[in-house]
């Protein structure tokens, strides 16, 4: 049974799906060590020789920082300044912004960097969405492009039947998806 991992060594449209993923987290971290720097400083200069002290709260306090950051502008906007440059949304599987707590789930390995990369490779290594880290598949929200719109008309139902299948993919949906877990595409 092959992986998550497997798929995107050939998989064009998930390498891009993960670049422009960890573009966007550049972008975040870098706006935010700056924001992070001009914090340390205030703290640190009272201290004059405070390298120890810059060394040990500065990990502390980019960690949190960037917690709060994520949790707020995803649940308020649906993304944050390097998602929208890169055109990506974080929705829960209704298609909405997630809540503050799927948004806090979804984010909370963020807060040290060898806890993200746990995370991504477990949900990269399992089955299920390969757009999502182990992170997003508890939280229930996934991460979708919002450059690339493809309209597909969707197939008639036939009585009785609840769920459908992504025109994209073929993954069997329930009837109130709004986006395909496994390939992302708007339904």
């Amino acid at each position: 049974m092959s992986s998550n991992l497997d798929r995107i060594g050939y998989d064009r449209r998930l390498q891009t799906h993960w670049l422009n993923r960890i573009i966007a987290l550049l972008i975040d971290s870098v706006l935010l060590g700056v924001i992070v720097g001009i914090v340390a400083a205030f703290v640190t200069l009272p201290a004059l020789f405070g390298v120890p002290l810059i060394l040990v709260g500065a990990p502390l306090i980019f960690g949190t920082l960037s917690i709060f950051y994520f949790v707020l502008m995803e649940s308020v906007y649906g993304a944050t300044v390097g998602k929208r440059i890169m055109g990506l949304r974080v929705v829960t599987l209704q298609g909405k912004n997630p809540n503050v707590e799927r948004a806090f789930i979804r984010n909370v390995s963020k807060i040290y960097w060898a806890l993200l990369l746990i995370d991504l490779l477990i949900g990269l290594g399992t089955q299920g969405d390969p757009n999502q880290k182990f992170s997003d598949r508890i939280a229930g929200t996934t991460v979708i492009s919002e450059r690339i719109v493809i309209q597909i008309p969707e197939p008639k139902p036939t009585a009785g039947f609840e769920s459908r299948f992504c025109p994209m993919c073929g993954l069997q949906l329930p009837r109130d998806a709004l986006y395909c877990t496994r390939c992302g595409a708007k339904q």
